[in-house]
């Protein structure tokens, strides 16, 4: 019930109860020396009932208002925490993405060529010695024992020495050098 219809629906308060005009006067001294008579009659006036009425409407209005105020309360309280814990979540995952747009922008990044290729053919050089230097120490023991050990380390520094020409190769082709 909004204010206004309260407000609108108090009975206006009379300047003269004709219940009390009309009294004996020793009903008058009988009610004043009798409290529970005079709240009995008191009660019993039409518009003290009226109050009454609206004041346990405006009560009960009250009584409905704050448990749907506690359901909205719980309701946001919830939505809160749902809240708090997404921004935690989008505070992370911000975290994570500028992570990756840096790693992303260091590979995206223009290279230089010049240090990939010295790169490159120093790893190639340096497999290929590797590879030689296994040959000449297993020539040198020719233990046959060791045989499969030595073709296994041989072939991996041989193999890594053309993987590395290859890229060289390659990266020279893409690059019209």
């Amino acid at each position: 019930m909004s204010e206004f219809n309260i407000i609108a629906s108090i009975p206006p308060v009379p300047k003269v109860h004709d219940s009390i005009s009309d009294m004996e006067q020793s009903i008058v001294e009988d009610l004043l020396n009798n409290n529970r008579k005079l709240s009995e009659w008191i009660v019993a006036i039409p518009e003290i009932k009226s109050v009454e009425d609206i004041k346990q409407k405006m009560l009960e209005s009250n009584i409905l208002a704050a448990t749907e105020n506690e359901v909205i309360v719980q309701k946001m309280k919830t939505l809160y925490k749902n809240m708090k814990m997404l921004h935690l979540e989008l505070d992370r995952k911000m975290a994570v993405f500028r992570q990756l747009q840096a790693n992303h922008s260091n590979l995206c990044s223009l290279f230089d060529e010049a240090k990939i290729f010295k790169q490159l053919e120093m790893l190639k050089i340096e497999s290929f010695d590797l590879s030689e230097n296994i040959a000449f120490d297993w020539l040198e023991r020719n233990d046959e024992k060791k045989l499969d050990d030595f073709v296994k380390s041989f072939l991996a520094k041989r193999i890594q020495h053309h993987v590395n020409a290859s890229k060289i190769e390659r990266l020279s082709f893409i690059l019209n050098i």
